[in-house]
């Protein structure tokens, strides 16, 4: 049987775990304890896993300071540039300026749309914005590609 002793066959020291009442195990005073996960620490409100030191309402000069070779990374910091008005403003007047026709074809109506035009990310292009909790995250996330600077 699996689990059981046989006689004169019980373990040489005891097991250091210690069963409570209520269900709870006391782990031994040897063994590391932490508030949380092993792998995911714990943060307490107002603490920060992030390398930038930034606070929301900030406003924030990114710079691209390496090529991006990651394309999640690439569709962050774009969506990061696009928050600068003089990176989207080009782009958006280029949308304002296109006139929908819209047009039966095959039997539905289509209407054609300008293409999605990117921001040029090349080493040394720079955006500045204002800081928010998740734009930090975004940022936090491609800190790798990008500097950030407070200005």
């Amino acid at each position: 049987m699996i689990g059981t002793f046989g006689e004169g066959e019980a373990p040489a020291e005891p097991l250091p775990i210690e069963i409570r009442l209520g269900g709870s195990l006391a782990l031994p005073e040897s063994l590391p304890t932490t508030n949380g996960s092993v792998y995911f620490p714990v943060l307490k409100f107002g603490e920060s896993a992030m390398a930038i030191a930034a606070k929301p309402g900030q406003t924030l000069q990114v710079t691209v300071s390496k090529h991006i070779n990651r394309a999640s990374a690439r569709k962050t910091i774009e969506r990061v540039f696009m928050l600068d008005k003089a990176v989207s403003k080009p782009i958006s007047r280029r949308s304002r300026n296109f006139k929908e026709l819209p047009k039966r074809r095959g039997g539905q109506i289509w209407t054609k749309r300008p293409n999605k035009i990117h921001p040029d990310l090349a080493q040394g292009a720079s955006a500045t914005i204002k800081a928010t909790p998740q734009l930090l995250r975004d940022l936090t996330s491609v800190e790798s590609f990008v500097q950030v600077k407070a200005s």
